[in-house]
């Protein structure tokens, strides 16, 4: 429970590839929480862009601040919006819990405002970096400390709650895989980190060897809604999340790309 800044690690360690984003030829502005604004992730990934912040319990704030760059820009520019909303619905209700599809209508309204707002010239594009798939409670297994998983590992797991990461030694491996087997049927797969490698989920051109450190030498992959949770095993509470996006489903992983 400390800042990696503490323990003497900077932003080029935990990030060794600098963003691209600041490689941008246009005046940008990026509009985000404000709690997140001038974070160590945020200052990396912006590539040293302007960042402004905002309440994330009145959206409508950021929706405003980009109509009024845009329209005031003189030569090329390009607002960023970040907007959690539906996200964050998502992860503490559900994905189709009511206050979830409440919040998405209320972003495609203000989205919808948004474009109408901007001059002819101007192109929006709406993204989204992942899809959700509920876990239900029978699908979502505690793990913890004492866990004969957790002791056959080297060290804490890391990942998510759909693809957890471990290390585990030769003679531990065949046990570990009999016991994720064993105690959750079909619902996860195990797969070394060349079985991985090898299936390309990484993408198409292999995984670096600072990727491969971080991975440890198996994933434990979720096959549909099923989840582990092991944060106590890294000294956090429990906490349930209703929605995760960790996994391979068609609901994780395909998002909206809206050109307008």
């Amino acid at each position: 429970k400390k800042s990696l800044s503490e323990l003497g690690i900077g932003a080029e360690d935990a990030y060794p590839i600098a963003s691209r984003i600041g490689e941008a030829s246009r005046d940008a502005l990026y509009i985000m929480p404000h709690q997140i604004v001038g974070s160590v992730y945020s200052d990396y990934w912006t590539g040293g862009v302007s960042q402004t912040g905002y309440d994330p319990e009145t959206p409508l704030q950021a929706i405003e601040v980009a109509i009024k760059r845009i329209r005031a820009a003189r030569k090329p520019t390009c607002a960023y919006l970040y907007l959690p909303q539906v996200d964050s619905a998502a992860h503490e209700l559900g994905a189709a819990h009511e206050t979830t599809l409440t919040a998405a209508r209320q972003m495609d309204a203000m989205l919808g405002a948004l474009a109408s707002s901007l001059p002819d010239n101007a192109r929006l594009i709406m993204t989204a970096d992942h899809g959700h798939l509920d876990a239900p409670t029978s699908k979502t297994h505690a793990i913890g400390i004492s866990d004969e998983l957790i002791r056959l590992c080297n060290g804490a797991p890391t990942g998510d709650f759909r693809a957890m990461f471990v290390s585990i030694c030769d003679e531990n491996m065949q046990a570990f895989r009999r016991l994720i087997r064993d105690r959750f049927g079909e619902d996860f797969l195990l797969l070394t980190t060349e079985e991985v490698v090898q299936a390309g989920l990484f993408g198409p051109d292999g995984v670096s060897d600072e990727t491969r450190y971080r991975m440890g030498n198996a994933l434990v992959l979720s096959t549909g809604e099923a989840a582990l949770e092991y944060r106590t095993v890294l000294g956090d509470d429990a906490h349930k999340i209703a929605s995760h996006h960790g996994g391979l489903t068609p609901a994780e992983l395909r998002i909206p790309l809206v050109v307008a």
